[in-house]
């Protein structure tokens, strides 16, 4: 059986309008839910995925914990569920681009967007925490940014790999990495269980592209990148990027740290530290100030869309993406899962 549904097919409740990725997860599907009429992001997991170990029970789990983060910042979950021996989730639909292509198209970005996309990220990340789970694959392809009221506003996505930190099965046992090189925290490298401050380490490696364009750790050789990036702390951003000064480097420093204890205990903290180091303020403060300029948050889940873009950037259809390269080129919105 294939996953890959045509254009024009009816599936369930959904109506399949165009493909919009693919991956070794599965495919997403731009599709209308028939029922309300509504856009959505609809991925259909490969079957050699769905029929591996007890997949099948853990991914609809998780879906219902993905479905209880309810945050402006993260993407909503509508339903899941199986289809004609098939898996699948439906997600909010989100017009705009993937961070990656952003970045890849800017080459860097400027130091006040960088750092509201990074705060967003960083309370969104405490929301999909607060609910008990950990991504362990936050990486620029699963970032989406369109634009609101002339600002960017970022969206967490893809779910496919959360888990709950407790939970243990076939597919996540010990000494399996799962995520996106590069954005593997010392400690996944190592084969071990992945945590919350895992996604901020990720958090943290995006952090640093979006403001110098280089990754911390990078190279033609993978495997010595990899041996770099789980025993030793990042290089400097300001070496990297003289322009962008020396502001951000302890923040980075503690974001990157090889020890888990040593970086920021949460996605507030996290938040906090970064606005403290963009405004030059020593330490940080109880809630996150808003930057100058940033919309005001605005809370919409299963029960609402979000409001219109503004129509001042370009914007293009995305939906979700799994584990791969994100080096690799991709055209502006092109997503895989």
């Amino acid at each position: 059986m294939s996953a890959e549904l045509s254009d024009g097919q009816t599936f369930g409740g959904y109506h399949i309008v165009d493909l919009v990725g693919s991956g070794g997860m599965g495919l997403v599907y731009r599709a209308e839910q028939r029922i309300l009429g509504r856009t959505v992001a609809l991925k259909v997991i490969r079957p050699e995925i769905a029929e591996s170990g007890d997949y099948r029970a853990r991914f609809l789990r998780e879906a219902r914990f993905a479905a209880a983060v309810d945050h402006p910042h993260v993407v909503s979950v509508f339903d899941a569920g199986e289809q004609d021996g098939r898996l699948y989730l439906a997600m909010q639909w989100v017009d705009g681009l993937d961070l990656g292509t952003l970045i890849d198209r800017e080459q860097r970005l400027a130091p006040e967007r960088a750092v509201l996309i990074g705060v967003q990220l960083a309370q969104a990340l405490q929301a999909v925490h607060d609910a008990g789970l950990v991504h362990r694959d936050v990486k620029r392809s699963n970032v989406l940014v369109r634009d609101i009221g002339g600002h960017d506003h970022a969206y967490l996505t893809d779910f496919g790999i959360a888990k709950a930190p407790a939970a243990q099965d076939s597919l996540t046992r010990t000494g399996l990495v799962i995520g996106t090189p590069g954005y593997l925290s010392p400690e996944q490298i190592r084969g071990q269980q992945p945590g919350p401050r895992s996604d901020l380490y990720a958090l943290g490696c995006i952090i640093f592209e979006a403001l110098t364009g280089q990754r911390p750790f990078g190279g033609d050789d993978d495997l010595a990148a990899r041996w770099a990036q789980a025993t030793s702390p990042p290089p400097a951003a300001s070496t990297l990027y003289p322009a962008l000064g020396s502001r951000y480097d302890a923040f980075l420093a503690q974001a990157l740290a090889v020890n888990p204890q040593d970086r920021f205990s949460s996605g507030t903290a996290f938040a906090e530290a970064l606005q403290a180091a963009h405004t030059g303020r020593p330490g940080g403060r109880t809630q996150a100030p808003a930057i100058s300029g940033a919309p005001t948050p605005r809370a919409f889940g299963p029960s609402a869309q979000p409001p219109a873009d503004s129509g001042t950037r370009p914007t293009t259809a995305a939906s979700s993406s799994d584990a791969q390269d994100p080096a690799a080129p991709r055209r502006a919105g092109a997503i895989t899962v």
